[in-house]
């Protein structure tokens, strides 16, 4: 058995030394520095895990989801009951799609423009008074300042309407990830307060996954953001497959000697679930 052989299979077979209360010895340490790849346990979690709560407190009215449903980022998962701030809505857009107001004003703009350029012609030939043409000249000012108003007045609904909408959109209950449904806390019926905004669903995103692994600190240094490890799962999945290493501590637990690192593993067919043990084999860069 060669150098590099004999170098890997003795840090392969150094099971303890990740997972022991101390330091491990100088004469791990050695082993480790002149090794080429060492083999860890890690344990294999979702990429994301969350409570799912609601926005806004309100009696639960249809819980859409059931425990090991896929879900997807955006779904509606969950309704609070919203017969008010539907009705709300549907008064909202009434008005903004109204124009009654904004007509009535811009009809009476044209027709006392249409009174100030007669009076002034019948003023300019003598036949009525400057006062009479003072007053048509006012009511087209006043109807002028109307249309402002019912236009403005129009904008108002609009945003009246976006405000409503709003409300209405946040009875609605959506999943912030693409994952699967773990457990359901509430049902139909039952009160859903802002306060405890996680009490509704648990949804764990299982593509991609993380591996958390814990390291011996004689492989600081030698390992990186960007290598490739092979993860064996336990049974009954098993198999082999590769992750690639996206976070490696900046912090050491003085402790005991160790190092975390994290790796993302490729799920798409969400063949591997999350929570299970495994073993990751990780390649040592040259020391130093």
């Amino acid at each position: 058995m060669n150098r590099t052989i004999q170098a890997t299979v003795l840090a392969l077979g150094l099971l303890g030394v990740a997972n022991a209360s101390g330091p491990p010895s100088s004469v791990e340490t050695e082993t480790l520095r002149q090794a080429q790849a060492i083999e860890l346990d890690g344990l294999i979690e979702p990429f994301k895990d969350l409570n799912i709560g609601a926005q806004v407190d309100g009696v639960l009215a249809d819980l859409l989801v059931e425990r090991g449903d896929m879900v997807l980022r955006g779904q509606v998962v969950a309704t609070l009951e919203s017969e008010i701030e539907r009705a709300q809505m549907q008064i909202a857009k009434a008005r903004a799609e109204s124009t009654a107001q904004l007509d009535s004003a811009a009809a009476a703009v044209k027709l006392n423009r249409q009174r100030v350029e007669r009076t002034r012609k019948l003023y300019e030939d003598k036949v009525i008074s400057e006062g009479a043409l003072d007053e048509a000249e006012t009511e087209l000012e006043l109807s002028e300042l109307q249309l402002i108003q019912a236009q403005e007045n129009q904008a108002m609904a609009k945003l009246e309407l976006g405000r409503a909408e709003t409300l209405l959109e946040q009875r609605s209950v959506r999943s912030p990830i693409s994952g699967v449904v773990v457990e359901r806390y509430l049902g139909p019926g039952e009160t859903v307060y802002r306060a405890n905004s996680d009490q509704i669903l648990r949804i764990a995103q299982i593509h991609p996954l993380h591996v958390e692994i814990i390291a011996p600190l004689s492989v600081y240094g030698r390992v990186k953001v960007g290598d490739i490890v092979e993860v064996f799962p336990d049974s009954p999945v098993g198999g082999r497959h590769e992750a690639r290493v996206t976070v490696v501590d900046k912090v050491i637990d003085a402790a005991s000697g160790t190092i975390g690192i994290r790796c993302g593993l490729e799920n798409m067919d969400h063949a591997i679930p999350a929570g299970l043990r495994c073993r990751v084999r990780v390649p040592l860069r040259e020391d130093g």
